[in-house]
């Protein structure tokens, strides 16, 4: 991991007080070592255009814009389903394989 990227990195977290990527990995190890007969899942979610959004709306709107989505990853995601913001647009959620659809589900309607 290059400076720019560790730079990238800690700008996400600062906005939305998002979990480092690499306690994520932990936490994600830890629970499929405590649930082992689940079948796990990485879904990832990227806000097309950010940068655009950034430059028409400015940036405070594009944090509350992330804001937003790490808080409805929040209300929707259970003890199963961990959820880190990677970078500034890129979002990933890890859940147990059979839950896909329920969170998709909650997301919709969320």
């Amino acid at each position: 991991m290059d400076a720019e990227e560790k730079y990238r990195i800690h700008l996400a977290q600062s906005v939305t007080n998002d979990r480092n990527p690499n306690v994520f990995t932990q936490d994600v190890m830890k629970l499929m070592r405590k649930h082992q007969e689940c079948k796990f899942a990485l879904i990832q979610l990227d806000v097309e255009r950010f940068k655009v959004i950034n430059e028409m709306y400015g940036e405070d709107f594009g944090n509350d814009l992330l804001k937003y989505f790490e808080n409805t990853l929040k209300y929707i995601c259970n003890e199963m389903q961990l959820y880190v913001r990677l970078t500034a647009d890129v979002f990933m959620i890890a859940t147990a394989a059979e839950a896909i659809f329920i969170l998709l589900l909650t997301a919709a309607f969320a």
